[in-house]
């Protein structure tokens, strides 16, 4: 069972994925390779090898055509292209909004997403435009305007123009 969204959660009843409502009734039928939580009024599910995106009636509205797919997030999903074998971003009717440009990305919050470049991680915002240079050996989401972030080993808080809100001075943290 995964978290619920939209009134829904995504469970694996023998094997197959579905969902239920939080009566525990099944809203959708298990009948999924795979599936997670609702954003935007739709779902990525797994059929066979590809991932696609099914509305709250279990209507298929986003083809599968995807190597992974995430929920969507402020209006983006992130989803893992066959061939460019990379993460880009696409709207709710599954147009190529950012092309595949990172094997590793984050969803979008507050108006930026983490974004993996050269090992080394920094921000993009939803043109796919870098607005905070990737320097950072890992990166959290924004919230209440400030995001995690670790240099040299050690946790701070950046806010969104990329400067130090709180130093770099914990052991560990998250988004």
């Amino acid at each position: 069972a995964r978290p619920f969204a939209e009134g829904v959660a995504p469970v694996e009843i023998d094997g197959r994925w579905g969902f239920i409502d939080t009566g525990g009734a099944v809203a959708i039928t298990p009948e999924f390779t795979d599936a997670d939580r609702f954003g935007a009024g739709l779902a990525p599910v797994q059929l066979g090898d590809h991932w696609g995106y099914i509305d709250h009636d279990a209507r298929l509205v986003i083809e599968p055509r995807f190597m992974y797919a995430c929920s969507f997030s402020e209006s983006l999903a992130r989803v893992f292209v066959w061939g460019d074998e990379l993460f880009g971003y696409i709207d709710g009717s599954g147009e190529l909004i950012i092309a595949p440009f990172s094997d590793n990305v984050g969803d979008f919050s507050e108006g930026l997403a983490v974004a993996t470049i050269d090992g080394m991680c920094g921000y993009i915002d939803r043109t796919g435009s870098v607005v905070i240079a990737p320097r950072f050996e890992y990166a959290g989401q924004f919230a209440e305007g400030l995001a995690p972030v670790c240099l040299d080993g050690t946790v701070g808080y950046i806010d969104r123009g990329g400067e130090f809100a709180i130093p770099t001075m914990f052991d560990d943290g998250e988004a």
